[in-house]
């Protein structure tokens, strides 16, 4: 498996997703684009904590 790191918003999802445990993901931030929602505002808050 690889990943491209233009897509990769460092969320966790694939890890959390993997039936054998085999991802890790050590986020030191969350990437993604510049938004007004304040829904994805909060998703991204809490991906963070």
């Amino acid at each position: 498996m690889s990943v491209k790191k233009e897509y990769c918003i460092s969320c966790g999802a694939c890890a959390k997703g993997c039936p054998n445990g085999a991802i890790t993901v050590t986020r030191t931030a969350v990437n993604c684009t510049p938004t007004k929602s304040e829904t994805w505002i909060d998703a991204i808050n809490a991906l963070k904590n």
